[in-house]
């Protein structure tokens, strides 16, 4: 009996232990699917490598799913100066290790930030642990002309560690050639930079910034710049940017004192003039002010000043009207050498740069600037005061024999002309132009035309002018232009018919592509 008792224990211990085991065996684990790992991973769900560093600690990866089915990764703060960066089309697949865990990866290529990134990574436990890869882009250096003078409008995010938020300000870009020799380069700057109207830290200038080009886009990149800023001193600035169609985006990291700033912008392309900044031009014993990105005629009035033909500029800024001031002047009509100077000289504002030619004083002004859109609309605001009295210079003769003859119509009410023109250029350098003489040329290359004339408008008045096709060709994208806006107190000043005293106001002036 006691055998049998011994036997049935060990039987039942036997039996327990291999209950146990089965027990202990796990069910076959379900492979995850997409949907399982959709969402965003930041903080303890996310350990990322970046070419074997720990990334920043607000890094985050979302895995996505589009409306195509497919799979993108958006990575932020991953990618140097880019907040956000997407890889299209990742992979999603399932490895079976001790259990199923999701595998991620993906590449793209992007010639906006000039990075290809790629990563690698798995989900395990709701944790991603991702190695990420980033390398730059080379492009084709390229010569700047095309963005001499663009400048690209929008909003600028500035971050720094003494700031308890971020501040963003509208602000503007713009581009000039370098002052250095080197190619390939240009002259990046950013007036009135600074943390609100409260701090102005001054105008940051940038030479030396190097043009590349990926595919369709044009990047643009620069280390260790060093400028002088009001308050903060001397800093030192890296800029990384890309010029995508009409859009710019920029990053600048500045060093202020050991103080790390960063600066995101993105603008578009804006071909606009609000005549509130002017700038100091100094010839000979005369200083005039020109608004900022513009030209006028007033270095003809130091050839007139100097003759004692005239006392003051033919375009100055009038404070009490926030606007350009653009006048015809009585310069009496007479010749110097042969060369006319007629009753009713008119004062002109426009898009380009005035070389004086005393000769001929019609090619003196040199019309238009790179355009690169397609433009649509002019949009002014102005007004307008005829002079009471108009006139008409005729000359015969030549030499020391001319006679200029000075008849007035009293009939002739004075207009004034505001108009903008595009036209084909072979090239973007200053050599390529319109003058006073080629603008009205019926074999000019002008392809379309906005404009108006006005015998008189008492209040300022806005309006928005479309560009019309002249039938000497369509706009094609591959080809060059250039655009002159061009503003005049007497519409036919160019013909010497005009009254002094005529003056046209100019607000704002903006022109709008496609």
């Amino acid at each position: 009996m006691r055998r049998k008792f011994l036997f049935l224990c060990t039987f039942v211990s036997v039996l327990g232990f291999l209950m146990s085991c089965s027990d202990d065996k796990k069910k076959p684990d379900i492979p995850p699917v997409l949907e399982d790992v959709i969402g965003e991973y930041a903080s303890d769900k996310l350990s990322v490598k970046v070419d074997g560093k720990d990334a920043d600690a607000n890094a985050k990866i979302h895995v996505l799913k589009e409306a195509d089915n497919t799979v993108s990764l958006k990575l932020t703060n991953i990618v140097p100066g880019v907040e956000e960066f997407i890889i299209p089309n990742a992979q999603f697949n399932t490895a079976s290790r001790s259990s199923y865990v999701a595998t991620l990866s993906g590449k793209h290529a992007d010639n906006v930030s000039g990075y290809e990134v790629s990563v690698d990574g798995t989900v395990d436990n709701d944790v991603l642990t991702a190695i990420v890869s980033i390398k730059e882009i080379a492009g084709e250096s390229v010569e700047p002309e095309q963005f001499i003078g663009a400048r690209y409008k929008g909003e600028m995010k500035i971050t720094a560690g003494n700031l308890p938020a971020p501040v963003t300000i509208e602000q503007q870009v713009y581009i000039t050639k370098t002052e250095t020799e080197e190619p390939n380069v240009f002259c990046l700057n950013i007036d009135n930079f600074g943390l609100g109207e409260d701090l102005q830290l001054g105008d940051i200038k940038l030479d030396g910034v190097t043009l590349m080009k990926r595919g369709d886009v044009y990047g643009f990149s620069a280390e260790g710049c060093k400028i002088d800023l009001d308050i903060v001193g001397e800093v030192t600035l890296d800029v990384k940017g890309a010029i995508n169609g009409s859009t710019m985006t920029m990053n600048l990291d500045i060093d202020a004192l050991g103080m790390k700033v960063t600066v995101a912008f993105t603008g578009e392309y804006y071909f606009g003039f609000d005549m509130t900044q002017w700038v100091d031009v100094t010839s000979g014993k005369y200083t005039f002010q020109e608004p900022l990105f513009m030209a006028t005629s007033n270095q003809a009035g130091v050839y007139l000043m100097n003759m004692k033909k005239i006392d003051s500029f033919f375009v100055v800024y009038d404070e009490d009207e926030g606007a350009a001031k653009i006048d015809t002047k009585d310069t009496e009509g007479s010749s110097l050498f042969g060369v006319v100077i007629p009753k009713s000289t008119a004062g002109t504002l426009f898009t380009g740069s005035f070389v004086l030619n005393a000769t001929n004083t019609l090619k003196s002004t040199h019309f238009g600037v790179p355009y690169r859109m397609k433009p649509t609309t002019l949009k002014v605001t102005y007004k307008y005061t005829a002079g009471e009295k108009f006139y008409e210079t005729t000359s015969t003769g030549s030499g020391l024999s001319t006679k200029v003859t000075v008849t007035e119509f009293p009939d002739i009410v004075d207009k004034c002309s505001i108009a903008a023109y595009l036209f084909e250029v072979d090239s973007y350098d200053d050599d390529d132009y319109l003058d006073g003489n080629t603008i009205k040329d019926s074999d000019s290359k002008i392809i379309m035309v906005a404009s108006l004339t006005s015998e008189g408008e008492a209040n300022f008045t806005s309006k928005e002018l479309k560009f019309e096709e002249t039938g000497k060709g369509a706009y094609d994208p591959n080809k060059k232009y250039k655009l002159a806006i061009v503003c005049t107190s007497s519409s036919e000043g160019d013909a010497y018919r005009g009254a002094p005293g005529s003056t046209l106001w100019v607000k704002n002036l903006e022109v709008l592509g496609e």
